[in-house]
């Protein structure tokens, strides 16, 4: 993937990104609370968000009946209550994937069979690291680049300031 023309710092002071500013604001200060504390915003962070994002919620709903037709229209209610709940925490992860120090983040994983991924790239050929897209993508990430770098693929963010902020601070 080509790097597009880096748009001047300047570019980012215009009101039409101040609330995105806001947002990733609050999301470095939340890097800084107990991951317990995240957990629990999160999870109502993210339940409320999936109440004021309507159309969102229906979409998800739609597809849980599509895939579930057999789950009563509650069970589908608490997935997608669950569902919202983890996008929520998972806002907190990808600021902690961004912004919280090596030291806050190593009790909270085990990468483990790293010694697979050091004999593929002993044979001197690439490797090619499949994930789901998944809420702990950024986190998951993180953790891995304390083993060995890696380079990502991803489609471009719509948002010229948030696809800057992210391509720094992966």
């Amino acid at each position: 993937m080509t790097d597009p023309t880096p748009l001047p710092p300047r570019h980012f002071l215009k009101p039409r990104y101040w609330p995105l500013w806001l947002g990733l604001g609050t999301m470095k200060v939340m890097a800084t609370l107990p991951f317990r504390w995240q957990l629990a915003l999160g999870g109502r962070v993210g339940r409320w968000l999936g109440r004021i994002a309507r159309r969102r919620r229906q979409i998800a709903r739609i597809n849980l009946e599509q895939c579930f037709p057999e789950w009563s229209p509650l069970q589908r209610e608490t997935w997608l209550d669950a569902h919202f709940a983890s996008l929520g925490i998972g806002l907190f992860e990808t600021a902690m994937a961004w912004w919280a120090p090596d030291e806050k983040l190593r009790g909270l994983a085990r990468v483990t069979g790293v010694e697979h991924l050091e004999q593929a790239l002993a044979r001197g050929k690439g490797v090619i690291l499949l994930t789901g897209h998944f809420t702990t993508l950024e986190l998951g990430a993180r953790f891995i680049t304390w083993q060995h770098a890696f380079h990502a693929m991803y489609r471009s963010h719509k948002n010229p300031l948030y696809e800057t902020v992210m391509r720094r601070e992966r």
